[in-house]
């Protein structure tokens, strides 16, 4: 709940939710099924905003498997603030 599925270049890519995770838990998969050699773009799960309350510690954790070698991995934050 909270993800969305995200996609641009000329790439193949299927998007399935959930499935079954690490110790049995709910995972997001992105699949990747063709990728031309002058390949370009991105695909991923991108969550929606979040409200958080100021002063107040949040911990991220997550876990990433790949079944390719040639996979980036990136972490975006992004901080909003209202007055």
């Amino acid at each position: 709940q909270g993800w969305l599925p995200v996609s641009w270049g000329n790439h193949t890519t299927s998007f399935t939710y959930p499935i079954t995770g690490r110790s049995g838990g709910k995972a997001i998969q992105v699949q990747i099924t063709n990728y031309p050699v002058s390949g370009t773009g991105d695909s991923r799960f991108q969550h929606t905003d979040i409200p958080v309350t100021q002063n107040t510690e949040y911990t991220y954790s997550g876990y990433f498997q790949a079944t390719t070698i040639s996979v980036k991995t990136l972490l975006t934050v992004s901080l909003t603030t209202t007055i």
